[in-house]
Order: structure tokens, then sequence, then C-alpha cells
């Protein structure tokens, strides 16, 4: 049980950069980011019926991205396109050995991933 849990829910919302900051990333935007970012400890997060796209950044950026072996998350009926140099879900599998500094006790359980429409690619690992 976490002693301080985290939860709640991104529903609804249009997230995207307009053509004008899309024209120059590299003094704009972020790296290793997504437009909805998950950390770790989570304990039901849920993220529907998002509309993401013209998203990018300097370096591996995603439309919705679950860090760090995130658990008790679930990703329904967004749509994702137009997301440059990364995916449009990432959920990437990770150990406690792959990061020590990280106090979870759980990685990459309890994910739920359905509905969604993607015009990229999709990762989406779990034990």
């Amino acid at each position: 049980e976490m002693m301080h849990p985290c939860r709640g829910e991104i529903c609804d919302n249009e997230m995207y950069y307009t053509d004008w900051y899309m024209s120059d990333i590299w003094k704009r935007t972020l790296m290793d980011s997504g437009a909805i970012y998950v950390a770790t400890q989570t304990s039901g997060v849920k993220i529907c019926r998002n509309s993401i796209h013209n998203y990018s950044g300097v370096y591996q950026n995603r439309g919705i991205f679950l860090d760090d072996g995130s658990s008790h998350c679930t990703v329904a009926d967004n749509v994702v396109d137009n997301i440059c140099g990364g995916y449009c879900i990432d959920l990437p599998k990770v150990t406690y050995k792959d990061n020590p500094r990280n106090k979870s006790r759980e990685f990459n359980v309890g994910n739920v991933l359905r509905g969604n429409i993607c015009d990229g690619k999709v990762r989406f690992e779990t034990f």
C-alpha cells in the first residue's frame, strides 16, 4: 500500500503545439517528455478522451508518456496523431535495477490500454 496515493484523471482535453511553436522546437521544447507525462508511483490514473496532435521536441517526445514503470494507469479512447520523433503512446518496461533510486515497489503492473486511435508507434510493455 502506498503511503501517499497518487491518482487522478486527465480527460477531455485538446493538446497541441501551434505551427509557429513547432517552427523552432530547439528553442521552445523539452527533451524526453510527453504532452501527458505520468511518473512512476501511481495508484489509479485515468487518461481518457484526449486529443493530442502536433507535438514534438528536441529528443524523444511522446503524446502520452508513462515513465519509469508507471502502474495502475488506464489509457483509453484518446486520439493521438502527428507526434514527431516519438511514440504516440509510450509505456516502456522498467525494473528496479534499471533505476535504483526509484522507491516504488511496483513497476508496469495494472495498466490498461484500450480504444485509442494513433497514427504512429505505440509501445505498451508489461511484465
